[in-house]
């Protein structure tokens, strides 16, 4: 079988992951299972992908492991690459467990098949927040929607932007010209080949996630594609029937047609939203908003100092360096992320000690380690 990741195999210290046989998630190319790494007893989320269904679209995995490569143990909203590797018939992308479940089975399994004006606007603060920080690394994910916007517990709002498989690293002024993302979600210059579209339609998803929770519908679905795609390019039906959003506060309203602006460069940007008056309230301040979203900067050194630390020998205590740095591993999501690389992995997704063997109970899959000898040195060089 042809290996997606072309490097040498080497001998290097192995690690196991046994995972779960009940599978937590599934794609029409994948499998997500849950996995314990039997060294530091921390749990995962394997995504196996086959080999076989995949024949012809390594470009997607390879975009996915890319881009994901670029953001991990950066962001405490954005799914976060732990490990890869691949055995003859599958590959394997570990990263964050989200125990919550995703947004849309909140939403539909709600007593009220929507969320509350608290709850709506806690998620999508999490969701501008994530996306800021994809835009300001010059990252579109082009898949913003409910069944990706993962719960890190099930008591929380805080979310895991997933699934980067249709995402893009975009140059200056770069345009991207392929029809591609979920059809409820779509902005409708993806529509158009020309002139192209860049970040804007991550704000129109953002519209269509907010209005999603708030009513437990979508904006601009149609009983066929063709008359969803004319609701979207004529935003028909917005805010319909009106018996649904009699209780709906103005600015969540507002912060809606602002995602839906027809023009592209009058959508506000990301970090832009955070600023909207239906983000801003008593609890969660603008200037709480701004610093969450810079913080990420400071929080990404202080891993990059603990994993100098791990590697010169002198790394603090599991305990001492949580509670010394609470800040910046505040949440089980990150504790795991932190002790992934005491335990051989490096940020970045760049992991030193790729597993030689995965087992799955009593049916073990053996795969050849690829090399990560330069991993940590080339990431503490960032």
């Amino acid at each position: 079988m042809k290996y997606l990741f072309k490097e040498n195999t080497v001998d290097c210290q192995s690690a196991k992951y046994i995972l779960c046989k009940n599978q937590i998630g599934k794609g029409s190319y994948s499998s997500v299972f849950e996995c314990k790494n039997s060294i530091t007893g921390r749990h995962y989320a394997a995504k196996k992908y086959s080999k076989k269904l995949m024949y012809g679209l390594e470009v997607m995995i390879r975009n996915e492991f890319e881009v994901l490569k670029s953001v991990s143990m950066t962001n405490s909203n954005i799914l976060s690459l732990i490990d890869y590797f691949e055995t003859d018939y599958s590959i394997y992308l570990v990263t964050d467990l989200a125990k919550g479940g995703d947004l849309f089975d909140r939403v539909v399994h709600h007593p009220r098949k929507r969320l509350s004006e608290v709850d709506a606007r806690e998620i999508t603060h999490s969701l501008v927040s994530a996306v800021a920080y994809l835009h300001s690394n010059s990252i579109v994910h082009r898949d913003i929607k409910a069944e990706n916007l993962l719960f890190q517990t099930g008591d929380s709002n805080s979310i895991l932007v997933a699934d980067f498989g249709l995402a893009r690293i975009l140059h200056p002024y770069e345009k991207l010209y392929d029809v591609s993302g979920t059809l409820s979600y779509m902005a409708p210059e993806i529509f158009d080949r020309y002139p192209g579209y860049d970040y804007s339609v991550d704000i129109w998803a953002i519209g269509v996630a907010l209005y999603f929770m708030l009513c437990g519908y979508f904006p601009f679905d149609c009983e066929d594609d063709e008359g969803t795609r004319n609701a979207i390019k004529n935003r028909l039906y917005l805010f319909y029937p009106p018996a649904y959003w009699t209780d709906i506060s103005t600015e969540a309203k507002d912060f809606i047609l602002s995602c839906f602006e027809m023009a592209p460069e009058k959508r506000p940007k990301a970090a832009t939203l955070l600023q909207h008056p239906y983000l801003i309230s008593t609890e969660l301040k603008l200037s709480d908003s701004v610093e969450d979203l810079l913080s990420d900067t400071s929080r990404f050194s202080l891993y990059k100092d603990e994993i100098r630390r791990i590697l010169a020998g002198t790394s603090t205590s599991s305990s001492d360096s949580f509670s010394t740095s609470k800040s910046s591993c505040s949440t089980l999501v990150e504790r795991g992320r932190l002790e992934s690389m005491k335990a051989g992995a490096s940020s970045f997704g760049d992991l030193c000690l790729t597993p030689e063997c995965v087992s799955a109970f009593t049916s073990p899959l053996i795969s050849p380690a690829l090399s990560r000898n330069n991993s940590v040195e080339d990431f503490l060089k960032v």
